[in-house]
């Protein structure tokens, strides 16, 4: 609108057609003369206006939020009533009666701010001069009234006049009497007559409106918003209350008593007795029929007919409250009268230049609605005046939720319906609707008032309209999670950084086998728990009923962040019977499965890498090569290796594949090392033996040259004695030929004896020589044999423990391979 203050909400669908969706200005369309003028377009279903009042609630609330007020605390104030009788007038001038009203700024000057001033004379609904009314469907004003003690902000809803001949039928009236009802806090309904039965004609759309909620009023109290009727320029005085009969002239003129505009029209127009009127009168009137007293009835002297009766059933009987006020005659201060031309233009005379009378009639009715208007709620009744059965069956699965979670060792306060607010208080989260919501509810009203028939259930409505909107809440919220969770997940490192030569192998590593990020499991869970912390606090904000909360919240953490095994039942311990079991894992246990998988290939390849050259070293059997390692150095290698994998590895499967890719492969290298050391060894011992043979064989054949020598030199000896001898005999023969011959016989025989003598030594001599050479030959034998003999077996026994320690190699290398295949797959 040209003044900005209204905006609106509710039109029939040919003007709402006519709007365009880009123009900020539509609702000027009211305006325009062809629209109007044209009485077939009045008769259409309702619709939302796009891009109109709606939008700017959620703004106002969130400016008003940020000065410390609730920010879904909104009530809605409805007037509806005949047309041209100043509606628009008097909802104008709610911003300028009341010392609690603010034009809804959040700046601190206005949080304990006089009445606001307002543009155009302080008027915020268009009042017009002529006869034809200027108020379309429904209007909502752009400013708010705040209260100062709860900070509630109250919005006004002007409604198309009734009796119009430009506007539309009695459908069309039902229709924007059913929309205020379901949409506001405080249903005014204004009348420019004075009190008697004439004036029930405009409210028979009460009658058709129960007629289609027949199911509910059965069943429960319809509990409508409070009911307000404004009399306008009402000028005459009410009459005295009859006295009670059998008392004195005197005494009944000094206990009269004046009625008051409500007592009037319970006991004159709706011709209810006296304690019916008390009952309505009392603030506990709407138990009535709950206590078995039926519907209202006349007091004799000809009651109201029957669809005047349930107009009056449903005024006292379905309404939150029923109140009755009057504004008189506007003047100028000093009881001076408008003139003429003034009075067609109120709109623009500011509040202060009326008289008081007129200003106290007005500040009456704006007390009455402000201190009536109560949040508006869903899910609980049509007014919206909260119940208590939805938080206090809350409470109780709260603390049970509470009471299991700390059995597991964890406190979940996001599923508390409790916010703290400091030094261990609490507050509990209200059920008011939010800016959202009540634009959802507009558009299901519309979708009831467009509708015939009997009317559903108003509560289960709302009910599963706050359901609806809590499912999307939940399933944006699900989407926000895996969206920041996986970027978490990806972001991660996949080693950790702790020496510069490593960190440039590990880079290479990641680029060759397009390895992801891995998380450690303790701190994904933590990134989770305050992902989760910051959703749970949105949906707090965004959902008004604390048992929908309460269960979104559960369903919200079991389909993101509950890690319990889904296989468990509603009948195991942890789980809440109420909520149905989830069909699928979460969205954590997901992420926590693929971080295992992911942290198992990631080790995989670093184990290898490191381990695998120290691997090839100990194949290499040949104790000439450079690389040939000992089991110390071995050891040492080893542990450098697992020191560095445990730096550097993340996620939870380092110690598993510490145990498969490190310490069980170099246990069976170990020990092979060791066996290969053994066999190292013994060869070596058997190259010795064979020298130390080949030494003794050097040995016998020094021994038996030098027995050979001593033979020859002992035959030379022999000889050498008988040429001797020989030429003794020759010379002796010689010079004793004489002696010889006489004792030839003599020295023949001695020597036949001697050669006799010598020759046995001859044998005898030579017998210990064979004998000699024959044991040094045997033993030589004997311990020759010994000694291969011993060899043979050493050497049998260790190529049995080659070939075991070959075959156990062998065997544990097959294995190796086969568990790298398996992991590789």
């Amino acid at each position: 609108p040209t003044t900005n203050q209204v905006a609106t909400i509710v039109d029939n669908e040919s003007i709402g057609s006519n709007y365009n969706d880009n123009d900020e200005s539509t609702a000027d369309a009211k305006s325009n003369d062809g629209i109007e003028n044209d009485e077939s377009l009045h008769n259409h279903p309702l619709v939302i206006v796009p891009h109109a009042g709606l939008e700017m609630i959620k703004e106002i609330q969130q400016r008003h939020s940020q000065n410390g007020g609730d920010e879904r605390s909104l009530s809605m104030i409805a007037c509806v009533g005949p047309f041209r009788t100043g509606k628009s007038l008097l909802l104008s001038n709610f911003f300028s009666a009341g010392n609690t009203t603010t034009n809804g700024s959040s700046s601190e000057d206005n949080k304990e701010s006089s009445p606001a001033s307002m543009a155009g004379g302080g008027c915020t609904f268009d009042v017009g001069p002529t006869i034809e009314g200027c108020t379309r469907g429904i209007w909502i004003s752009t400013h708010a009234l705040r209260e100062k003690k709860t900070g509630t902000l109250k919005f006004l809803l002007d409604c198309e006049g009734m009796g119009d001949p430009l506007g539309g039928d009695d459908v069309q009236n039902t229709r924007i009497a059913l929309s205020a009802i379901l949409l506001s806090s405080v249903f005014i309904f204004n009348n420019s007559s004075h009190p008697d039965r004439s004036s029930l004609q405009f409210l028979r759309y009460l009658d058709t409106i129960r007629k289609r909620m027949q199911n509910q009023q059965e069943q429960q109290q319809l509990h409508y918003p409070s009911f307000l009727w404004v009399f306008r320029d009402f000028f005459l005085q009410l009459p005295y209350k009859r006295s009670a009969a059998g008392k004195g002239a005197g005494q009944v003129q000094q206990q009269q008593q004046q009625y008051t505009l409500k007592e009037y029209m319970l006991e004159r127009v709706f011709n209810q007795s006296s304690s019916a009127a008390k009952h309505a009168l009392s603030p506990q009137y709407g138990n009535i029929r709950k206590n078995g007293e039926g519907h209202f009835r006349g007091n004799g002297g000809g009651g109201v007919d029957n669809f005047e009766g349930n107009v009056v059933d449903s005024l006292l009987h379905d309404f939150s409250d029923f109140n009755v006020l009057n504004i008189g005659y506007p003047k100028r201060n000093g009881q001076i009268p408008f003139e003429p031309d003034e009075l067609t233009n109120l709109g623009n005379i500011s509040f202060e230049e009326f008289d008081d009378d007129f200003r106290k009639d007005v500040n009456a009715v704006v007390k009455y609605c402000l201190d009536a208007s109560k949040p508006f709620a869903l899910g609980t009744n049509i007014s919206g005046i909260g119940n208590t059965g939805d938080s206090g069956g809350n409470l109780t699965a709260t603390a049970a939720d509470n009471s299991k979670n700390k059995k597991n060792g964890k406190q979940w306060s996001w599923l508390s319906p409790f916010t703290d607010i400091g030094k261990g208080r609490q507050k509990q989260k209200s059920n008011y609707a939010s800016p959202e919501e009540y634009a959802r509810w507009c558009e299901s009203v519309i979708e009831i008032v467009n509708s015939e028939g009997i009317i559903p259930n108003i509560p289960d409505m709302q009910h599963q309209l706050l359901q609806k909107m809590a499912d999307e809440q939940v399933n944006k919220a699900a989407l926000e999670y895996t969206n920041q969770i996986t970027l978490y997940l990806d972001s991660c490192s996949v080693y950790n950084n702790v020496e510069e030569p490593s960190t440039a192998n590990n880079t290479k590593l990641i680029q060759e086998y397009h390895l992801k990020g891995v998380a450690e499991q303790e701190e994904l869970i933590q990134t989770s728990d305050d992902i989760m912390t910051i959703l749970i606090e949105k949906l707090r904000g965004s959902i008004s009923s604390a048992s929908i909360l309460t269960k979104s919240l559960m369903a919200l953490k079991m389909q993101c962040h509950d890690i319990v095994d889904a296989t468990k039942t509603a009948n195991q311990e942890g789980v809440d019977k109420n909520i149905p079991p989830s069909s699928s894992s979460s969205v954590l246990s997901e992420l926590l499965v693929e971080n295992k998988e992911r942290s198992k290939v990631s080790c995989e390849v670093l184990a290898h890498s490191m381990y695998d050259p120290i691997r090839e070293i100990v194949r290499d059997v040949d104790p000439s090569s450079p690389t040939f390692m000992t089991v110390k150095e071995f050891d040492k290698a080893l542990s450098q290796i697992k020191d560095l994998f445990q730096r550097q590895a993340r996620g939870p499967c380092i110690n598993e594949m510490m145990t498969v890719l490190l310490d069980e492969p170099s246990f069976a290298d170990r020990l092979l090392l060791e066996k290969n050391q053994m066999l190292h060894a013994s060869i070596n011992v058997q190259k010795q033996l064979s020298k130390d043979v080949q030494n003794k064989e050097s040995e016998l054949k020094d021994l038996q040259k030098d027995l050979e020598v001593a033979v020859k030199k002992q035959q030379q000896q022999i000889e050498l004695l008988q040429h001797q001898h020989k030429q003794a005999m020759e010379i002796a023969f010689k010079e004793q030929s004489q002696k010889l011959l006489a004792l030839q016989e003599d020295m023949e025989s001695k020597l036949a004896s001697s050669e006799k003598l010598l020759k046995k030594e001859q044998r005898k001599h030579a017998e210990q020589l064979q004998k000699q050479r024959k044991d040094s030959e045997s033993r030589l034998a004997e311990e020759i044999e010994a000694r291969e003999k011993q060899i043979m077996q050493e050497k049998k026994v260790f190529q049995d423990e080659l070939n075991k320690v070959s075959k156990s190699a062998k065997l544990h290398e097959n294995t190796s391979i086969q568990m790298e295949k398996e992991l590789k797959v």
